[in-house]
């Protein structure tokens, strides 16, 4: 209550008395309370409502973010399976998503020109970033087609290319398979190591099972192109084992991954040696 206390003054008839006016305070604030009352409730409301906003919002970035960490790290690994573009309407994490399939892109062009091993070790922990090399044994893999020059001579480039193409897909499926790394295709040949770049206790048992299998599959290759009434690739095939200085070498700004010593060489001669026993 509100109160109030006067002294009458002495020209009343009640001078000499007192007159108290007592009030309920929450009948002269009741107006002020409701209105007080309601602000309050649209505030927490409004605040309620934001708050919802906000963590739709967060959630919605954090989905995005956590999609981009997982194509990161699929990066890192150099696994570049087509995947969606994150999008967004915050223009950050949209150029973000952009960047990383360009990146992704970039990589998977990247990989087409260098062994995928060579570029998983320099993603993964920066390896063969500079010119060096270390000894080690490793078993080298040597092929060439018997008179390809003939046949090149004979088709349309067109059709040499075509021709090519499908026969290193053969070549590099069974490498892959077997654990190797194909570094270099030379014209009509290629050059594929074991135990190098990553270690490998059974390369040189692999490095033999391959050879086999790429005759095998050479040879389902070759019924194929009689059955089309195109020419057969005849390869002859080099392989050796032992110590190889392997590492990167080349010019400053353009490097080279590969192997080189005595054990090359022989392998590389090996694959030739067959010419004088007619042999593959």
């Amino acid at each position: 209550f509100l109160v109030d206390v006067r002294r009458v003054g002495p020209d009343s008839v009640l001078s000499g008395a007192s007159i108290v006016v007592a009030a309920p305070v929450d009948e002269l604030t009741a107006e002020a309370t409701r209105a007080l009352r309601d602000h309050m409730i649209l505030s927490a409301a409004i605040l309620l409502v934001g708050i919802g906003i906000a963590l739709v919002i967060a959630r919605r970035i954090t989905v995005s973010l956590r999609i981009l960490t997982g194509q990161a790290n699929d990066l890192r690994r150099l696994v570049l399976s087509d995947t969606n573009r994150v999008r967004s309407r915050i223009s950050e994490i949209a150029e973000l998503g952009k960047a990383m399939a360009a990146a992704r892109q970039a990589l998977r062009s990247f990989g087409l020109y260098v062994p995928r091993e060579i570029v998983r070790a320099i993603v993964a922990d920066g390896q063969f970033l500079d010119r060096s090399a270390t000894r080690q044994d490793v078993t080298a893999l040597f092929t060439d087609i018997k008179d390809f020059t003939s046949i090149s001579e004979r088709h349309s480039p067109e059709e040499v290319v075509a021709m090519l193409s499908a026969y290193f897909d053969v070549l590099n499926a069974e490498i892959v398979t077997h654990k190797g790394a194909l570094i270099q295709f030379n014209g009509d040949s290629i050059f594929a190591i074991w135990n190098a770049p990553n270690a490998d206790p059974e390369h040189v048992a692999r490095g033999c099972a391959c050879a086999l299998a790429l005759k095998q599959a050479i040879g389902t290759f070759n019924a194929g192109q009689r059955a089309r009434g195109l020419p057969e690739f005849i390869t002859r095939i080099g392989l050796h084992t032992g110590p190889v200085v392997v590492g990167s070498v080349g010019a400053e700004d353009r490097l080279q991954y590969t192997g080189m010593g005595d054990t090359i060489n022989l392998a590389s001669r090996l694959e030739g040696l067959n010419k004088d026993y007619g042999t593959t």
